[in-house]
């Protein structure tokens, strides 16, 4: 802005001085200039945009990553957009170039933009290599840039030229694979635009390619729409043709979908308002004909019943399958009996005919839906035209049951509905509803089989939802209303033959799609309480298909009405995280009235037929048992202040509603013979039961335990259930933000009286389950004791209360490892174990069980006038829970405790050696791991002067070394990198030089691998974080090339983790790096620490050969002989595998690093290193140089020529940096190898790309003019 506000100054200056109204310049030469400083400042600008401009073009070099092209195409679009409103201003008034002053030119100069200079041939080949990359966002952001570009493009300004580059991009075009396709379609839709309309040439595609310049009196631009779009047909008639003649030929060449993909980017370009002619008409006519018979023929090929079902990968040919609809000269073809590959080695033939008929019906949806909805203003559809497309749409979804396709039918169908529905035509307003009417008959229909039920009835939901989305938001959507109630009430329909049950499976697959959409949300509200009542009476139904449809419906209905179930916001370890999405119960009932009487008798109901049966032995669950106990489940407490405000009648109806009315029927729920019955009922009574009332049930549940009763009075079942309540109750009463003190100590005092009554039931009764209960309910107690009662009152309090010291003491006990082998063999031993062995170490570190820094301790002054003398010896205790002769559940659990809390008092050395035995002979993967972990923990806190760290050492690289299993592997590398860190703080040079590290960075080095799994990758990276190595390895405590070389190793592994996949790999690599490195802040961008890396290990290291190595390997890159680089350009082209996969890392930039690499050799290299370089280099060149004169179609192989490949750019540009780099320091008399590379340069300079000619400069000129003037060889550095 500022730039184009001095410019418009000078201009008008310039104009009033041309006009005689302003003296010249010259006759005020005595004055100062008020405009010169602000055009200084403008030149600044312009200047520092064009430089901008240029090194943007250079950073969208072939192969370079995505987010480095993707901003660089970005900041481009922006120039170009800014400054292109401006060009041509100076030059408005119509002054020849002799008679423009000093203002016009400076006003010239300024407002023409800096992006002009990328409109030649070099960089719009660049760009248009940029337009066929396989990354959706560089290709459209490509489009956008190209389309800015004046007509002709540079490089195509003959029919010839333009030929030559439409046949590459038909190529493309005919693609199988998605993204070479559209790739071709968006390039062939730039060169329409271009040519077709802004300069009238007549583009043919087909049969052959044609480019004809314009006549004299050239096309008229209405008509140009008519002509391209006849084109499309044919073009569009051919492949058809072709189809229909030899179908696998055609589907190698992805049948039609190119075409009708093209044709739908040339609809884009098409103004149906102002081109409306009849020309225009008839081609729309003929191509909605084409498109039917396309539908027609590959709908055939994927609605074969032996492929319903199935992935294009999973197809595979059978007998009676594909072969039965091709001809019978393609059928009888003897390739076709080999079902592994094509003749290209493309694909097995079933997925390339698979994929490419599928790909062809989602187009043409695509297709129908934009050419709909371009032509809604120009009405240029018949009513016969687009209820034909209506019903082939239609059509589709209920043939096809490829998930993909029937998604993008259905964005297509909607388009046409919705272009139906704003139609003024009452003809064309009622379709919609008459599909609508005609669905529900389909979904009703007699006589459906087996088949109609594939995919959760495949289209049908995609058919309704195309309809129902299609009405206009904001408004009361009628076809919903209409329809909703009608699918509910088949849903509804009682049970009959499995024919008869099949539209009420697909009502509920309808329904379940309708529910969970989002822009129906607020609208089908109204209809969730039925649906939920329907769903629930269908779990009785006596078909399968039935009960599983329903399910599908009750879980998208639950979310609905519930809310996601958030990650465990109740859990006792995160403690609690309130959801808006939560719904509290008594919420629930005011907002859906009619469910609490219906849940209330459908609860009654269930638990009177299983206290029924249980009288009768007979064991049998509910149906509707599961689905009401989750749903209250998913609900929360309501206070008690919710319950109660408000006037009398809100009272009364809150009364009414109430969900204590459900409690009954949940406890009786809670003794039921199944496990899973029991653990639903106990999660369905926490929202019950408001914080007020929670001490009181505790007490009443736990009454019937006590051990008052002899025998006790319940069974094992009732025991169980009872402690789970009590277990969620407590869980809720600590997580409840409404619960003070006082309703706290209410709680603990209620609670410890009750299990401590109940004791000696769970702690003697053989059923492991109830016993691990009981030690939950437990810990749950002291926990919310430990957490809430803090002050002075309530902590002196509790400590006077023996009923609590009596509890914790019975935690103890009743945990102790003796007492598993009373567990082993029976039902819940594992449980027991898990419960136990946590309980037991965390009393014996008086560590709480979820947070670190509270402990039980904090209930009292010390740790012994809690316990006194009751636990015994702490260490001998821990020691019998890690034990070898306890179960590894016991075990596992007992070292994970030890590693939450373990760090915080001191470990007695006894317990550390025992771990270190007991490690050595484990033989459990995750007793191993968590062994580790604890070793891990411990190693900043052992002893300096004791030999723990070593011992430990040997042993955790014993496992990290030979065990099997990758994550002890993992956990193994991240507790040496802390034994690392402990013995360098306390021998460093020790540490180093005995080599023990060795074998430590050799395994940190292969973790870093791209290859490796992202576990091993990020534990490498957490261990050289942990380590401090980088801290240690700096200048002056590197005196040897053994300690060079380590560091050397240290900082190769950082560079290729920064480089990572993984951005959270990269942000720990780059925080690590700068903190080992003064020079670079914390938080510093990637690119930023890896300059700083290089200047660092250059500056520090650069006097040990291997560091040198490593700078000159990375400078020259690899190798190549000449069969190599052959065979990296046979492969320099867009043909792949159907299936292939891309790189998957984007991030990596080895030319990045090259050039860095480059940069420090050509600033300091000595001769000899730089003159063996450069020979390999050098021999590197010649191969490459005599590949590419040997190679056909160099030029025509890819855009801009086969070395702008990435695959074949980035060899070569990074030899050509290596060539520059030490040229500069092989000395001043080698002559003859600086003649040596000067003529193979020359020799190389017809075969490469100009961006690669930019490198082999020498001091020369030739560039003076262009984009790449002021272009560095290492220009992205």
């Amino acid at each position: 802005t500022c730039v184009n506000n001095v410019a418009q100054k000078c201009r008008r200056r310039g104009d009033a001085t041309r006009r005689g109204k302003v003296p010249p310049k010259s006759a005020r030469a005595g004055d100062e200039d008020p405009l010169a400083r602000d055009i200084a400042r403008a030149k600044q600008c312009h200047a520092w945009v064009s430089e901008l401009v240029s090194t943007l073009v250079m950073s969208i070099y072939p192969g370079a990553p995505f987010e480095r092209r993707c901003t660089a195409l970005d900041l481009l679009n922006g120039v170009a957009e800014s400054w292109m409103s401006a060009d041509g201003v100076a030059d408005a008034a119509g002054i020849d170039e002799t008679d423009l002053n000093d203002d016009l030119r400076i006003a010239r100069d300024l407002l023409t933009s800096p992006y002009v200079m990328c409109t030649n041939k070099a960089c719009t080949d660049m760009l248009l290599g940029a337009l066929v990359d396989s990354w959706e966002k560089l290709r459209v952001t490509a489009f956008a840039l190209l389309r800015r570009h004046p007509s002709p493009l540079a490089g195509l300004e003959t029919p010839a030229l333009l030929e030559a580059r439409l046949t590459w991009a038909m190529d493309l075009l005919h693609s199988p694979r998605l993204r070479e396709s559209d790739a071709g379609a968006l390039l062939i839709r730039l060169l329409i635009r271009k040519y077709a309309y802004d300069m009238r040439w007549d583009i043919q595609l087909s049969p052959t390619i044609k480019v004809t310049p314009p006549k004299a009196d050239g096309t008229p631009r209405a008509d140009v729409g008519a002509h391209v779009l006849e084109s499309m047909c044919d073009l569009l008639a051919h492949d058809i043709a072709l189809a229909e003649a030899d179908v696998m030929k055609a589907c190698r060449q992805s049948l039609a979908h190119g075409a009708i993909l093209l044709t739908r980017y040339a609809i884009q370009e098409i103004n149906f308002v102002t081109e409306k002619t009849d020309a225009l008409k008839a081609a729309l006519r003929r191509m909605m004909a084409l498109m039917t018979r396309a539908t027609e023929l590959a709908l055939g090929f994927i609605s074969q019943p032996d492929a319903l079902g199935a992935t294009a990968e999973e197809v595979k040919f059978e007998s009676g399958g594909f072969d039965d609809d091709m001809d019978d000269d393609v059928a009888d073809d003897d390739t076709m009996d080999d079902d592994t590959t094509d003749g290209c080695d493309l694909a097995p033939r079933a997925q390339i005919i698979t994929t490419a008929c599928w790909l062809t019906v989602k187009e043409i949806s695509l297709l129908t839906g934009e050419v709909t909805g371009a032509t809604a203003t120009a009405d240029m559809l018949s009513l016969d035209a687009l209820k034909s497309a209506g019903e082939r749409l239609f059509n589709v979804l209920f043939t096809v049951k490829h998930t993909g396709a029937m998604e993008k039918t259905r964005i297509g169908t909607t388009a046409l509905c919705a272009r139906l529905m704003r139609s003024n035509d009452a003809a064309l307003n009622m379709l919609p509803q008459q599909w609508l009417d005609e669905l529900v008959t389909q979904l009703r229909r007699p006589g459906q089989g087996v088949r109609d039920r594939v995919r959760r009835s495949a289209g049908l939901p995609y058919a309704f939802m195309s309809i129902l989305l299609a009405e206009p938001r904001g408004q009361t959507r009628a076809a919903l209303e209409r329809v909703l109630p009608q699918l509910l009430d088949v849903a509804a329909a009682p049970d009959g033959s499995e024919s008869e049950n099949i539209p009420r499976v697909h009502a509920f697959n309808v329904i379940r799609v309708i529910f969970a959409d989002r822009d129906l949300s607020v609208e089908t509200t109204a209809h969730a309480a039925r649906g939920l009542e329907v769903c629930i009476r269908a779990f009785s139904s006596p078909a399968w298909e039935t009960r599983n449809a329903a399910t599908l419906a009750f879980a998208s209905l639950l979310t609905k009405v519930c809310g996601c179930m958030n990650i465990s916001p109740r859990r006792i370890r995160d403690g609690y995280v309130s959801s808006r999405r939560e719904v509290s119960v008594v919420e629930f009932f005011q907002r859906f009235p009619s469910l609490h009487a219906y849940l209330l008798e459908e609860l009654a109901t269930a638990t009177s037929m299983m206290t029924a049966e249980s009288s009768m032995s007979v064991s049998s669950v509910h149906p509707s048992l599961y689905p009401t106990l989750a749903l209250l489940s998913r609900l929360t407490p309501s206070s008690s202040s919710c319950d109660n405000e408000g006037n009398d009648a809100h009272a009364a109806i809150n009364v009414k509603l109430s969900p204590s009315a459900f409690i009954p029927s949940v406890l009786t729920c809670a003794s039921a013979k199944y496990l899973a019955v029991r653990a639903a009922a106990a999660r369905a009574l926490r929202p019950l039961v408001p914080p007020t009332e929670v001490a009181a049930h505790i007490a009443s549940v736990l009454s019937p335990l006590s051990d008052a009763h002899e025998p006790p009075r319940i069974g094992c079942n009732t025991a169980h259930g009872a402690l789970l309540c009590v277990h969620e109750l407590l869980i809720e009463a600590c997580c409840s933000s409404s619960s003070s003190s006082a309703m706290m100590w209410d709680v603990v005092r209620a609670a410890s009286n009750g299990l401590t009554a109940c004791a000696k039931t769970a702690a003697t009764v053989r059923v492991p389950l109830i016993s691990a209960a009981w030690l939950r309910c437990a810990e749950a107690t002291a926990l919310i004791a430990n957490t809430f009662l803090v002050n002075t009152d309530a902590r002196d309090a509790l400590g006077d209360d023996g009923t609590f010291h009596e509890l914790v003491l019975m935690m103890w006990q009743c945990s102790a490892p003796v007492l598993s082998a009373h567990a082993e063999h029976h039902p819940g031993a594992s449980e027991w174990n898990k419960a136990a062995a946590g309980i037991r170490v965390r009393i014996a570190l008086s560590c709480d069980s979820a947070y670190r820094e509270y402990r039980y301790g904090r209930l009292c002054k010390t740790h012994d006038e809690w316990f006194g003398d009751d636990i015994g010896d702490v260490t001998e205790a821990i020691i019998d829970a890690l034990g070898a002769n306890t179960p590894y559940e016991y075990r596992a659990q007992a070292y994970k405790a030890l590693f939450h809390g373990g760090d915080h008092l001191p470990i007695a050395d006894e317990t550390k050696e025992f771990v270190r035995n007991a490690l050595q002979h484990e033989e459990r993967h995750s007793v191993i791991r968590r062994a580790i972990r604890v070793v891990t923990e411990w190693a900043l806190g052992m002893s300096e002067d004791g030999d723990h760290h070593l011992l430990f050492w040997r042993v955790v690289l014993d496992i990290t070394v030979n065990n099997i299993n990758e994550r002890v592997r993992s956990e193994g590398m991240c507790c040496l990198a802390r034994l690392c860190a402990a013995q360098l703080r306390i021998d460093a040079v020790e540490t180093v030089s005995s080599g023990r590290l060795n074998g430590f960075v050799r395994m940190i080095l292969d973790g870093c691998d791209p290859s490796a799994s992202s576990e091993k990758r990020k534990a490498a990276v957490q261990a050289l974080s942990s380590s401090k190595l980088l801290d240690f390895v700096q200048g002056d405590r590197v005196e040897d090339e053994a300690t060079g070389a380590l560091a050397v190793d240290l900082w190769r592994c950082m560079l290729m983790l920064i480089e990572d996949e993984d951005v959270d790999i990269r942000e720990i690599a780059s925080e690590t790096a700068s903190s080992a490195i003064e020079s670079v802040r914390s938080g510093a961008q990637s690119e930023e620490v890896l300059r700083a890396i290089f200047q660092h290990v250059h500056t520090n290291f650069a006097q040990f050969e291997v560091a040198m190595a490593f700078m000159v390997d990375l400078a020259k890159g690899l190798s190549y002989t000449r069969s190599q680089f052959d065979h990296i350009l046979a492969r320099s082209t867009n043909i792949r595998r159907l299936f292939d996969k891309e790189a998957d890392n984007a991030h990596a930039e080895p030319l990045f690093l090259a050039q860095l690499a480059a940069k420090q050799m050509h600033a300091s290299c000595d001769a000899k290193t730089a003159q063996c370089a450069l020979d390999e280099v050098m021999e590197t060149l010649t191969n490459m140089k005599d590949a590419l004169e040997a190679f056909a179609n160099r030029d025509s192989r890819w855009v801009g020529g086969v070395t702008a490949h990435e695959d074949c750019f980035v060899p070569i540009a990074n030899a050509l940096i290596g060539a520059w780099a030490f040229e500069a320091r092989i000395g001043n008399d080698d002559n003859e190898r600086r003649e040596r590379l000067q003529a193979l340069y020359t020799a190389l300079s017809p075969f490469v790309a100009p961006a690669l000619r930019v490198l082999m400069r020498v001091g020369d000129d030739v560039f003076a003019d262009d984009v790449f003037a002021s272009v560095s060889p290492c220009f992205l550095v």
